[in-house]
């Protein structure tokens, strides 16, 4: 950090980063940005055609189980693998890549939707590809930064990435609905692959702009699963050392286990046992990210010195909002605790720029990937555990118990990492 002097402001104060400016100065990351916007409103069109695909091949639920399973259980087994390769190959091809070739798998499974019926095993297969391609895809993503924008400039960036999941997860499904009644599955996924084509070809004038700014690597690396192996190891020690990286990883993980996750399953359950509509639904998604939108200047503004602890402490807190909601019985009350929780959902993107500032450069990929991972890990197991317990128990009370839970747990581990987080962004242990 830049120290004050007298009659001089710190750089941090000086040089705020905007995201206006940093499109301005750099529209090549704009470009790739819009893309990966489109490609994600593909995301969830194809979410909503793919389950109703594999009912009207099937008939079961089941087999609508196992369709989307196997995305989320092979993007969970390859996402570490995906960090390593992140950090051996150029992440703009990866990110072209596999765009490219989700493109093709979709629009495949699209064509032979509009012509007959596809097979069981084609939906399986084609979900477990993207699963592959999801886990290849989004570390290099979540990594690319450091090969487009200035390091200042950051800030900005993980903003922008921010300002994504509200802007595609109310719009997706209601853009997949529409392509729904007005062509039916075949139209869901054939949009989807064009949009993975469209986020190609915006991608195409990064490929020709900045010079691929990469650190120097060791001479030798081990190939093939030993390579692999070892590379992890490396990354989780680097983690280990960083109290930043440990604390940021863990509280957004336990965040996600407490209260996303439960909220996932619970919602639905929520509104019919209140009373209230089916679009209570919608209208509380889209109040989640009208408050991460509105959240998203406010990071900008927040000084590196203390991103660190006001990220922990924000997951720490992240279910209080839905607790209180979740005791009141007026539907306005609730939506205005959902626009709360947004804006706590939004502090979670301080992450990326933590992770960006706090890794080596060589290994930025892999600790993305082992972020990734241990949000998702717990997910599936805390599904199935709501899913019972829903049965015996109210859902407030699971959201009250989870936000609870999730104080104390995210709590504990602040105040254990207390000392080391004031150090600063680049502390570790041995510092």
């Amino acid at each position: 950090m830049t120290e004050k002097t007298e009659g001089t402001k710190p750089a941090e104060e000086a040089a705020s980063p905007t995201i206006w400016g940093l499109l301005t100065k750099n529209p090549h990351y704009g470009l790739l940005w819009l893309g990966q916007i489109l490609s994600r409103l593909g995301n969830y069109v194809y979410g909503t055609a793919i389950g109703v695909l594999a009912y009207q091949v099937t008939g079961s639920g089941s087999a609508v189980a196992v369709v989307v399973g196997a995305f989320s259980v092979v993007q969970l087994v390859l996402i570490l693998v995906g960090g390593v390769v992140a950090d051996r190959l150029p992440r703009r091809l990866i990110i072209g890549g596999t765009d490219l070739a989700a493109c093709l798998l979709v629009g495949g499974i699209g064509l032979w939707a509009a012509m007959g019926s596809p097979e069981l095993w084609a939906l399986v297969a084609v979900s477990a590809l993207l699963g592959v391609l999801a886990a290849l895809h989004l570390p290099a993503y979540r990594a690319i930064a450091h090969e487009v924008v200035d390091d200042a400039d950051l800030p900005a960036s993980a903003a922008l990435s921010a300002l994504v999941n509200p802007m595609t997860v109310v719009a997706g499904p209601a853009l997949g609905a529409a392509l729904m009644a007005f062509g039916g599955v075949a139209m869901c996924l054939l949009a989807d692959a064009v949009s993975f084509g469209v986020a190609v070809l915006l991608l195409l004038p990064a490929l020709r702009g900045r010079p691929v700014e990469r650190p120097a690597r060791p001479a030798q690396r081990a190939a093939g699963m030993a390579g692999i192996i070892t590379d992890v190891r490396a990354g989780l020690v680097v983690i280990r050392e960083r109290p930043v990286l440990r604390t940021t990883i863990v509280a957004a993980a336990v965040a996600v286990a407490c209260v996303d996750a439960p909220v996932g399953v619970l919602l639905p359950v929520l509104v019919a046992d209140a009373g209230w509509s089916d679009w209570v639904v919608g209208a509380t998604g889209a109040a989640i990210g009208l408050g991460t939108a509105a959240s998203v200047p406010l990071l900008l503004r927040l000084p590196d010195r203390y991103a660190a602890r006001a990220h922990g402490w924000a997951m720490a807190v992240a279910g209080l909002p839905l607790l209180v909601g979740a005791l009141m019985s007026e539907l306005t009350g609730w939506l205005v605790a959902a626009v709360c929780y947004g804006g706590l959902v939004a502090v979670r993107y301080i992450r990326q720029t933590l992770i960006q500032q706090s890794g080596p450069r060589d290994k930025v990929g892999l600790i993305f990937s082992v972020d990734t991972f241990a949000t998702l890990a717990l997910t599936p197991a805390v599904y199935a555990v709501v899913g019972v317990l829903v049965t015996w128990l109210p859902p407030r009370s699971l959201l009250v118990g989870g936000a609870v839970l999730n104080l104390l747990l995210v709590g504990w581990v602040m105040w254990r990492t207390a000392r080391p987080l004031h150090t600063g962004v680049l502390a570790s242990e041995g510092e």
